[in-house]
């Protein structure tokens, strides 16, 4: 419920934006048993506005170690 209301929050940039789709996610929660009311919230500029460095991703590739190959896999790749 509350990933809910503060998705819809984010996506709406104003209040009469919000209550105009509200409703049918008010409508989704009470037919699935909740009870929740959505509130609008303001959202928060973020106070360090640099944007965050992406770690890369990187695919490590560990050969299994046996004693009778004499081949040398990491070349062969």
């Amino acid at each position: 419920m509350e990933a809910t209301n503060h998705s819809l929050s984010d996506l709406s940039s104003n209040q009469t934006i919000f209550d105009a789709e509200k409703d049918m996610y008010d409508k989704a929660l009470k037919a699935s048993g909740y009870k929740h009311t959505l509130t609008h919230k303001q959202q928060q500029q973020p106070q360090n506005s640099l944007p965050k460095n992406r770690k890369r991703r990187v695919i490590w590739f560990n050969p299994p170690f046996n004693s009778a190959v004499k081949q040398i896999l990491p070349r062969s790749f």
